[in-house]
């Protein structure tokens, strides 16, 4: 029992050591081999694992790229919320205003509107002054 939490510990702090390298593998391999089926799904799993550990220009990267190279990938609309997300956990009120704004515009059926417009209006009333 020792061994396997050991070697999973080592799994774990390799995956933190070597995820940059990693990450900037899969953005390669799925803008390079963007014909295929997997890459945006690569994309944006690369995306929403990388906000999962805290790593948000990673994630922010990634999201950009699916965006660009898929933008009818289903999860298009669920992306942009979350880049404007990104922009106001680095502090980027601006570009964070004008993303929510954007994905309202967009997406005005979208289940996250509300949560957009509300964020939005958030940031304007405390950082945009």
């Amino acid at each position: 029992m020792k061994k396997i939490v050991i070697f999973l510990m080592l799994i774990i702090v390799s995956l933190f050591v070597f995820y940059d390298q990693l990450a900037n593998w899969v953005e390669y391999v799925s803008v390079e081999y963007k014909d295929s089926l997997w890459a945006p799904v690569a994309l944006y799993n690369l995306a929403g694992f990388s906000m999962a550990v805290f790593k948000y220009d990673i994630a922010l990267s990634a999201y950009l790229k699916a965006r660009r190279h898929f933008p009818l990938y289903d999860a298009s609309d669920e992306a942009l919320f979350r880049i404007a997300n990104i922009y106001g956990k680095q502090k980027r009120w601006k570009d964070a205003y004008r993303v929510y704004n954007e994905f309202c515009k967009k997406y005005p059926g979208h289940d996250w509107v509300p949560r957009a417009k509300e964020k939005a209006e958030k940031i304007k009333g405390i950082y945009l002054k």
